[in-house]
């Protein structure tokens, strides 16, 4: 009788162990990456988000044209001609590059990282 608790349990242990290894693989499949083209619009004064007027990238950017808010997180990496930044360091107006990592139908970005450069006169 103890033997088959004891087996039971390891089993329900087992059983709960690869349930949740699936559903972890199950949504890293899920997330892709957005890789938009646009103008930035606004930069927050506390540069916790970027607005970008995306009007091109990859097919799954594309479906994202117009205005589009990207978090600025601490893990962003911002790069103005291949330097890196603060949000600060962009402009109304820069050409980006927005890369970011999400669910296939997102509707929210958290930014990767922000590339633009500045030309000169």
């Amino acid at each position: 009788m103890k033997r088959l608790t004891i087996f039971m349990a390891v089993m329900a242990l087992v059983v709960a162990l690869m349930a949740g290894s699936v559903s972890a693989k199950q949504n890293g499949k899920n997330r892709v990456t957005y890789n938009f083209k646009g103008v930035v619009q606004e930069v927050a004064v506390d540069g916790s988000y970027v607005v970008v007027d995306v009007t091109g990238g990859n097919k799954r950017a594309r479906d994202h044209l117009g205005p589009q808010s990207f978090a600025v997180t601490p893990d962003t990496r911002i790069e103005v001609d291949e330097q890196r930044v603060n949000p600060s360091a962009l402009t109304a107006g820069d050409r980006v590059k927005v890369q970011s990592r999400a669910d296939k139908d997102a509707t929210e970005f958290d930014a990767r990282k922000i590339s633009a450069e500045h030309d000169e006169d």
